[in-house]
């Protein structure tokens, strides 16, 4: 499955780049020096820390619903057959815990991961390729279906973005890729 990547999350007009799903998700899982010192700077500061989002907004921004020519929903080329999802505000890292195992056992979880921040969840799962607007659809089906507390509706469209995050270890295993 192949998404693209932006090098920066506010030049909606720059050339991505295309990348495989899996080399997205070893890098997430293994990071690189960059990569690791950024995240554990901002897991360090608080949100209104003013140099948060200046460090926040120099990750890498991806957009695991597919690949795109430009970052907006009518940039789509074509769906990845994934869809990337929002976790938030949790009052503590043992609620975050139990959410985590909870979607874990979804069979349509792909991949999941701890933000960039530390203090939520990115959760990748496996729908059928769609347009942008059947992606809506079935991204407020999987919102009733999985019925979260803490599930974030305003990710919906098919060109969202997710930072570039290291998580030490990624919690669900991929299928060896067939290539």
């Amino acid at each position: 499955m192949k998404i693209s990547v932006f090098k920066s999350l506010f030049n909606s007009k720059e050339t991505p780049y295309i990348q495989d799903v899996v080399d997205v998700y070893n890098r997430i899982k293994e990071g690189y020096p960059e990569l690791i010192d950024k995240i554990t700077a901002l897991r360090a500061m608080e949100d209104d820390d003013p140099a948060y989002s200046s460090l926040k907004n120099s990750l890498r921004a991806i957009m695991f619903n597919g690949t795109f020519n430009e970052r907006n929903d009518n940039g789509l080329i074509e769906h990845s057959g994934l869809c990337i999802l929002d976790f938030d505000d949790y009052p503590s890292s043992k609620v975050m815990k139990a959410e985590k195992a909870r979607l874990m056992e979804c069979p349509n979880v792909f991949m999941i991961f701890v933000s960039p921040s530390g203090k939520g969840l990115k959760c990748v799962i496996k729908i059928p390729p769609s347009d942008k607007f059947t992606h809506k659809r079935r991204f407020k089906a999987f919102e009733e279906f999985i019925d979260s507390d803490y599930f974030d509706p305003s990710s919906c469209n098919v060109s969202r973005v997710c930072f570039e995050s290291y998580v030490y270890s990624i919690l669900k295993k991929l299928p060896t890729p067939k290539r």
